[in-house]
């Protein structure tokens, strides 16, 4: 799979634009809303235990996976939501260190969010509640070939 930091680094281009903190934490507020309408679940399935169908969302892998493909992304969580940036990660590095470092890791941040979104485009597919499984408290799955919440 091919991520805008491949394009990008082809042509030794650099990122001008910034992304502040606002922009990060509405990319992760909607990326959490993804996950809570389980719009990521075709992808990173949760079974249901008694074997009849998706009733979830995996989180673990969903990241893990994210991960692996884009190796340098260091702000996404093992498990769990993504949480808003504190400030502190736009400056990761100490005073001490050379200003070079500090505006290559600002840039490297900046690719790696926008790899990210990518990822997760790539994975948005629409669905919606089926059988409603009384034992286990959850509905199944059903996945649909419509592309609304792309």
């Amino acid at each position: 799979m091919s991520y805008f930091s491949d394009r990008e680094h082809f042509n030794d281009r650099t990122l001008t634009e910034s992304i502040s903190i606002n922009v990060w934490n509405g990319i992760a507020g909607l990326v959490n809303s993804l996950i809570t309408n389980n719009n990521l679940a075709k992808d990173y399935s949760l079974l249901c235990p008694d074997g009849n169908g998706i009733c979830g969302f995996d989180e673990h892998s969903f990241y893990m996976n994210a991960k692996s493909y884009i190796p340098t992304i260091d702000f996404l969580p093992d498990y769990g939501k993504i949480e808003p940036l504190p400030f502190n990660h736009f400056d990761p590095l100490p005073w001490e260190e050379q200003i070079s470092d500090r505006n290559q890791r600002i840039e490297q941040f900046k690719y790696d969010v926008l790899d990210f979104v990518e990822f997760v485009f790539k994975h948005i597919c629409d669905v919606k509640n089926d059988k409603y499984h009384e034992y286990r408290n959850h509905y199944e799955l059903i996945f649909l070939d419509t592309t609304i919440a792309r």
